[in-house]
């Protein structure tokens, strides 16, 4: 997730963990991106703590790395 790109970092981590919760899944992980690592790296994290989904959020640069 891309923070800089996000205006209210508390409604996107509500809104996205209500609507996933509501479906079953479980609570979301939440890695932020930064200059230096644009999310390639959190994504292969994710998936080695056990993700079934990854999600990006930001810009066009962060959905590319992810």
């Amino acid at each position: 997730m891309n923070s800089v790109k996000v205006p209210d970092l508390g409604v996107l981590r509500r809104t996205v963990t209500d609507a996933l919760t509501a479906k079953g899944w479980p609570e979301p992980m939440w890695l932020e991106t930064t200059g230096d690592a644009p999310g390639a790296g959190q994504a292969r994290q994710a998936v080695r703590d056990g993700a079934e989904l990854v999600l990006a959020c930001g810009g066009d640069g962060t959905v590319m790395a992810a």
